[in-house]
C-alpha cells in the first residue's frame, strides 16, 4: 500500500506531522489485522501486509477496499481536516511467488502500475507479469556491466 502524493503532505506540512500522520495510519491498518497477519512500514510512505485470504477477486477487493477505507477517514489536524489515498499493489501465492521475496517484488510490480494508472487504484500481480520485464531489467543490468566494465564503445 502506498500514499498516493504523500510527500506533498510532508511539503505542506513539514516532516513531523508528515511522520505523525504516517503513525496514524499504521495504527488504522493495524486494528484491521488478525492475529495471523503482518504489517510493516517497508518504505517512506509504503506499507506492506502479509494476509492469508481466498485466492477469488472478492476477497482481494474487499481487502483493498479495507485498506483505502481506513486511509481515506480524514485525518483531523490543528485547523484543518487531511483526506488521503493509496494504491494497492497485491501479490497472491502461489501465483504472485513461491516465497516472501519474490510475493514482495511482485507485489511493488502491481504497485508500480496501480499508481500510474488514473483509473484504478488496485493491481493484481498475474504471472508471468507485464510483457518483457524481466527480459528489460536483465538487458539493463547487462548494459550497466558492460558500461562499468569499458565495454562499451560510441
Amino acid at each position: 500500500l502506498n500514499l498516493d502524493d504523500f510527500r506533498r503532505v510532508n511539503q505542506r506540512l513539514g516532516y513531523r506531522l508528515g511522520d505523525q500522520i504516517l503513525r496514524q495510519v499504521a495504527l488504522r491498518l493495524k486494528q484491521l489485522l488478525r492475529r495471523s497477519d503482518s504489517l510493516a512500514r517497508l518504505a517512506a510512505d509504503e506499507f506492506g501486509l502479509i494476509a492469508e485470504t481466498g485466492e477469488d477477486a472478492v476477497d482481494l477487493i474487499q481487502i483493498r477496499n479495507k485498506l483505502a477505507h481506513v486511509v481515506a477517514e480524514p485525518f483531523q489536524l490543528p485547523g484543518e481536516t487531511l483526506a488521503l489515498s493509496a494504491s494497492v499493489g497485491l501479490a497472491v501465492y502461489p501465483d504472485g511467488g513461491s516465497n516472501a521475496e519474490q510475493l514482495l517484488r511482485h507485489a511493488g510490480m502491481a504497485l508500480a502500475v496501480a499508481r500510474k494508472d488514473v483509473s484504478s487504484t488496485l493491481r493484481i500481480y498475474r504471472h508471468p507479469g507485464p510483457p518483457g520485464i524481466d527480459e528489460a531489467l536483465q538487458l539493463e543490468g547487462e548494459f550497466r556491466h558492460a558500461l562499468r566494465s569499458n565495454q562499451l564503445t560510441i
